[in-house]
């Protein structure tokens, strides 16, 4: 369920930030946002899950979306500074992708319920990925980038509370842990 606010946000994210930066950066960010994105959950989120739990992790990088969104509100309109902070937000929702697909398999380990999981992060990813941009584009439009900063840590702190929920609802009924995540 975490993985909606995950698809909500990014693909929105992609699509209008490079529209709405300081002029000159746009091009930049748009092409190294995916890349920040698939090199750190590729790198660093494989060698963090080495070390701790995937939910951990994902709520770890929705915390750091949410320091990243605030640096880029602190420092919009400044150019290189904005843009490494669009990176760090790029950086932190790369671990949250990364540490979902693996938290499918340490959270359901009979093959028939990661399927059952894997059909609903796919469905969950459809819904936020259609939902994201038309509602980012909205906000941006009548509230600006304080708008979009709400947006982002409003759906990041929501990605940590489902994951907070879903986990004490793991521990108080372990039979149900299927597609639980």
């Amino acid at each position: 369920m975490g993985f909606v606010c995950y698809t909500v946000t990014y693909v929105a994210l992609l699509t209008l930030l490079p529209g709405a930066v300081t002029p000159g950066w746009g091009g930049f960010i748009a092409v190294a946002m995916p890349l920040v994105s698939i090199g750190v959950s590729l790198s660093l989120g494989v060698w963090l899950l080495s070390r701790v739990a995937a939910v951990q992790l994902v709520q770890g990088g929705f915390a750091l979306g949410i320091a990243g969104s605030l640096a880029l509100r602190v420092f919009w309109g400044q150019g290189a500074l904005e843009a490494t902070a669009a990176l760090a937000v790029a950086a932190a929702v790369g671990i949250v992708q990364g540490a979902s697909f693996a938290a499918l398999a340490q959270l359901n380990p009979r093959a028939e319920d990661r399927a059952l999981g894997s059909g609903a992060i796919a469905q969950l990813g459809n819904l936020g990925t259609t939902a994201g941009t038309p509602l980012l584009a909205l906000i941006l439009a009548k509230l600006g980038v304080n708008g979009m900063t709400v947006f982002l840590v409003v759906f990041f702190a929501l990605g940590i509370g489902i994951h907070a929920l879903q986990a004490r609802r793991r521990r108080n009924f372990p039979q149900q842990t299927a597609i639980a995540g």
